[in-house]
């Protein structure tokens, strides 16, 4: 998702090491960034699995980059998912309280 590579970017060292000072300038950068992580769909047809490409300055840089956004984007699908879990575990036992 868009905010997942934003936030992913924002705290990153790479993002933070190439700003400018200039608002405009580093808004541009961070659009670049955002962009240069692209999430291809898995097509039942071709591609039997999702795919993720990111692209950096260097070879080396896109592979750390691209492992750090895996793992900040897990990690953040996690915290998501266990929100909605409590969530709903709250909400049964509350209806399972009202029936008792």
């Amino acid at each position: 998702a868009y905010d997942t590579r934003r936030d992913f970017w924002l705290q990153s060292e790479y993002y933070k090491q190439r700003q400018e000072g200039d608002a405009r300038a580093d808004a541009a950068l961070l659009d670049e960034l955002i962009n240069n992580i692209l999430f291809t769909p898995r097509d039942d047809k071709k591609v039997p699995n999702d795919g993720v490409k990111l692209t950096a300055e260097t070879a080396a840089d896109a592979n750390r980059l691209l492992r750090q956004y895996v793992a900040f984007a897990s990690h953040r699908a996690a915290l998501h998912l266990n929100e909605e879990i409590q969530g709903a575990w709250a909400a049964r036992t509350t209806s399972m309280k009202a029936q008792v």
